[in-house]
């Protein structure tokens, strides 16, 4: 099913591929797959995506996309047909993996240059973690590593960290240092959406849409100022992204 919304409001992501980290745990199952199906079945996901999960549990591709199909229709806001979910399924795959092993990053660089080489996603490459904020700077600094930031010929990477970004100002402040060192990377903080923009992601169901949207659809924007979610005596910290 399709949420109708008008596609002059809402222009198509550019094509992709998506690496969820901690791609095991609720937030991919109960938000982030969902909001993905109500993209797609509004027609507003590039058919040339892919989505790769990345996390330390015992999943294989098959297995992972099984465990989705049965848990995301219990989560998702509008019912998916079975149609949308064999499209988007084909798309998912899965890398096993700890986040501070080298190894692993350089399976997950081969699993997406296939999986944009199958679906033609023109070398973009979106990094959404969904993990501990203790594991940003580390996961950030391997991605460079394995020169899966890296962005030439046009092609365009963003790590997106999930909020909370830090515990106070000081340690917001402290990890926003750290990200700047991460090698060739843009990264985008979390911050406020504008108002059109949250209207957007609350009618999909997930702040996060709108995160997505800024990475996909707007590659262009890299370097604006950016408030995250730091706070320190009711002072919320701001920085610029990478």
């Amino acid at each position: 099913m399709s949420l109708n919304h008008p596609a002059s409001t809402n222009p198509i992501a550019a094509p992709c591929v998506m690496v969820i980290f901690g791609a095991s745990g609720d937030l991919t199952k109960r938000k982030l797959i969902p909001a993905l199906c109500n993209l797609a079945g509004d027609g507003l996901l590039s058919k040339q995506f892919a989505v790769v999960g990345f996390a330390g549990n015992d999943f294989t591709t098959e297995s992972f996309r099984k465990m989705l199909a049965e848990e995301v229709p219990k989560f998702a806001t509008v019912p998916v047909s079975q149609e949308l979910w064999n499209w988007f399924s084909e798309r998912i795959y899965y890398v096993k993996g700890d986040f501070g092993d080298i190894e692993a990053y350089k399976r997950l660089a081969q699993q997406v240059a296939d999986a944009g080489k199958e679906h033609n996603t023109q070398g973009n490459r979106f990094f959404y973690l969904a993990v501990a904020p203790r594991f940003f700077s580390p996961i950030a600094k391997m991605l460079g590593d394995v020169k899966l930031t890296t962005e030439e010929n046009g092609q365009w990477a963003h790590v997106i960290v999930e909020k909370p970004f830090g515990h106070d100002l000081e340690s917001a402040k402290q990890l926003n240092s750290d990200l700047k060192k991460s090698p060739q990377g843009k990264t985008d903080l979390p911050h406020r959406p504008l108002p059109r923009q949250r209207d957007r992601a609350e009618r999909h169901g997930l702040p996060f849409l709108e995160q997505y949207h800024r990475a996909a659809m707007e590659p262009q924007l890299r370097g604006p100022r950016a408030d995250y979610g730091g706070r320190d005596g009711g002072r919320r910290a701001t920085g610029r992204v990478l």
